[in-house]
């Protein structure tokens, strides 16, 4: 996503806001527009026979890097458990898809994941062994990115884009079930999986900020 939005090849993009950050901290002519998802969704997955910290260490776990949000939250709930990033053997997989499949798979035995994959992996018999909302706080998870010089030019295109954002938040707000099948459709998961995500995200986290 920084690179493409970075060398104009994308316009707009959505990733990681620490991950951002750093990025226009060092220099990349990009600028962060607007927050997206304003919790941190993420869980610690592991495969139905790890039931603790202690039998995940030595295993095999995929985050996103090394340095990412999704590191920093595999970091703090390790340290709960007395553990750090080096008693684990660390593989990166670059999404909560990619992630959630080789956890499927058995190649990993531990993957950080978002929603809807979480869901998945717990109807598939896999189960939560630790989550963001208790290892940190106030973190506006991902953002919405721009071209520097491609917003400059483009200032009209820019708010409409972030005008048309805010409404989906507030559609998704008032039309679960509408909701629920574009989730449907654009994640190919089942209704019952979308449900859960849109429960979690628009009703019990709110995580996304209309204003």
């Amino acid at each position: 996503v920084i690179n493409g939005v970075a060398t104009g090849a994308m316009n707009l993009g959505d990733g990681g806001s620490d991950t951002l950050i750093a990025a226009i901290a060092h220099g990349i002519p990009m600028r962060l527009i607007a927050p997206l998802v304003s919790v941190n969704p993420y869980s610690l997955l592991v495969s139905e026979s790890i039931m603790s910290f202690a039998d995940l260490k030595g295993k095999t776990v995929m985050l996103g890097t090394k340095q990412d949000v999704s590191a920093i939250v595999f970091t703090r709930l390790a340290a709960q458990a007395g553990l750090a990033i080096g008693d684990f053997s660390i593989v990166i997989g670059g999404n909560s898809s990619t992630r959630y499949a080789a956890l499927a798979s058995g190649n990993a035995q531990g993957a950080i994941l978002a929603q809807p994959f979480d869901f998945i992996a717990e109807s598939k018999g896999m189960h939560v062994l630790g989550s963001a909302k208790n290892a940190m706080k106030d973190w506006i998870f991902s953002s919405v990115a721009t071209n520097a010089a491609w917003a400059n030019a483009n200032r009209a295109t820019v708010v409409a884009f972030l005008r048309t954002l805010r409404r989906a938040m507030q559609f998704g707000y008032l039309h679960k079930a509408e909701t629920v099948t574009a989730l449907v459709n654009a994640a190919h998961v089942e209704p019952s999986i979308a449900a859960a995500s849109y429960d979690l995200d628009f009703t019990k986290w709110r995580a996304y900020d209309p204003s």
